[in-house]
């Protein structure tokens, strides 16, 4: 007999989290919520947020194929999708 009882959490829709307006953004759509990348100073890319998320075990296996770490899906920001720039480019 276990002695974990899961407690219900709901998400404060009220906390909102602003994007960078001064990196050029893009997106990956894994057909499960969209991966918000910010482009890095020099080269590459740097993975800032998720946005429209309908399945987490599908972010984390699109995360995996990325060979991103999947601890992201803890600790970064859930943004509106409508916040997301509609000019950013799509990425695989």
């Amino acid at each position: 007999m276990s002695i974990y009882e899961p407690t219900a959490v709901e998400s404060d829709a009220s906390h909102t989290t602003d994007l960078p307006a001064d990196r050029e953004l893009t997106v990956a759509d894994t057909g499960a919520g969209l991966l918000v990348f910010a482009d890095c100073d020099g080269v590459g890319r740097e993975l800032i947020a998720f946005a429209d998320v309908s399945d987490w075990d599908a972010i984390r296996g699109a995360l995996q194929k990325r060979g991103l770490d999947v601890g992201a899906t803890y600790h970064l920001p859930v943004v509106d999708a409508d916040d997301v720039p509609r000019t950013v480019a799509e990425v695989a």
